[in-house]
């Protein structure tokens, strides 16, 4: 039954004319997801059987092949169900995995490495684990959340490099874990997947962007394979800040918006509001942009993050305080000063990496006003903490600064001195 399902699913794509890498990317496009999370590989693991897709993506083929939905997820529920009743050996690798995909390649060469102690890529071994099935038990399985939940607080004070040790081996022994997780897997497989995720952001942070590539890949597998919204929403949204084109990246965050919307997600919700302001002021759409605001910090209000998704941690009054400076610098919004000022004053001595952002913010919007002595001032201030705190988003709202500055006096020295020190 299974394998009649992957063959309703070849039989659709080639009646749509596609191959199978098409409709990879028609998949991603229906999701809003141009970091292309579902591979050529997935889509033929479905085809062959290997695997029977979850309900929300079997209503995305429905849509891409413009079906009944409610057809095509009954057959899977049957596919489903044969293949969990089959004789299949649980935790069998896929061996008819396709040998010439690059992906698949890592996975197995993640599989080996497990089996003879020697190091692979971190996504590598938790593609690779995705795929088996095993039992951990509920304090285990409570512990690597609570580990989780402290990374993602600490990436707020911790340089990304530093953080980035640890976090690759605790998802090392999730990795391990989700091999033997039992009745606990799909926690273990939703916490691999937020360690992933943070793993691609830092890996973005310290401007390996194939590598966060990868991560968001594997996180965005684990959220589907968990059947994990919220998941797929931190993909999205922690992708949106590597999409050079504000319209873009808005776009992801809209597709982020439609994870979020079930009860217990209002922290993340907020969030990705406020992302969406920040990319709507930077295309002009001054209206789209405070009404998202306004909405980020309506829903924030009522927010509560110790009892939500262990990833929100990250989100604190602060960090939508920036983002709130960031919407009104690029709008050139009359009340930026005070509202920048009461930011800056409510920020803890841990909360550089934020002040960094902000007052390059600051610095960008007075240079934007042609107030280039005040606006160079609090660039060299924003350039300090920047440094000390290796702060990714500072040294993006720096060089932004640079690209304003004029080429002569003052400005163009410090233009010059930004260039050399970022790159």
């Amino acid at each position: 039954m299974t394998e009649a399902f992957g063959d309703l699913l070849r039989r659709l794509r080639e009646r749509a004319g596609r191959s199978q890498t098409e409709q990879a990317e028609e998949l991603c496009r229906l999701m809003g997801d141009p970091l292309n999370s579902v591979t050529r590989s997935e889509v033929s693991r479905y085809e062959r059987g290997g695997r029977v897709p979850r309900p929300r993506m079997v209503r995305l083929y429905a849509q891409s092949f413009g079906v009944p939905e409610g057809e095509l997820l009954r057959a899977a529920a049957v596919a489903r169900t044969a293949r969990s009743a089959s004789t299949v050996r649980a935790g069998a690798p896929n061996v008819d995995a396709d040998p010439e995909d690059p992906l698949r390649r890592r996975e197995f060469m993640g599989a080996a490495a497990l089996g003879v102690g020697l190091a692979a890529e971190p996504w590598s071994r938790l593609a690779y684990a995705l795929e088996r099935r095993g039992p951990a038990d509920a304090q285990v399985s409570a512990a690597m959340t609570e580990r989780t939940t402290a990374l993602f607080a600490a990436e707020e004070r911790m340089p990304a490099r530093e953080l980035y040790r640890g976090l690759a081996e605790h998802l090392d022994e999730l990795t391990v874990l989700l091999g033997a997780g039992g009745c606990h897997r799909r926690d273990l497989l939703v916490t691999a997947g937020e360690t992933a995720a943070l793993a691609g952001w830092l890996a973005f942070d310290m401007g390996d962007m194939t590598t966060a590539q990868h991560y968001y890949a594997a996180a965005a597998h684990a959220g589907r394979e968990a059947d994990h919204e919220p998941l797929l929403a931190l993909v999205l949204a922690y992708g949106s800040y590597a999409v050079d084109e504000p319209t873009g990246a808005r776009s992801m965050l809209r597709a982020a918006q439609q994870h979020v919307r079930q009860p217990g997600c209002a922290t993340a919700r907020a969030w990705v509001s406020a992302r969406e302001a920040e990319e709507s002021a930077a295309i002009g759409d001054r209206e789209g942009a405070l009404r998202a605001l306004e909405r980020a910090q309506a829903v924030f209000d009522y927010a509560d993050p110790d009892s939500e998704q262990p990833w929100v941690r990250f989100f604190s009054r602060a960090r939508l305080d920036s983002m709130t400076v960031a919407t009104y610098a690029r709008l050139d919004h009359p009340d930026i000063a005070e509202v920048s000022e009461a930011a800056l004053q409510a920020l803890r001595p841990e909360d550089a990496k934020v002040r960094a952002v902000i007052l390059g913010d600051v610095a960008l919007s007075y240079v934007q006003r042609g107030e280039v002595d005040r606006g160079s001032e609090i660039a060299r201030q924003a350039l300090d903490v920047t440094m000390r705190s290796e702060a990714t988003l500072g040294r993006h709202r720096l060089a932004a600064v640079a690209q304003q500055l004029p080429a002569q006096g003052e400005g163009g020295q410090l233009r010059d001195e930004l260039r050399a020190l970022l790159g």
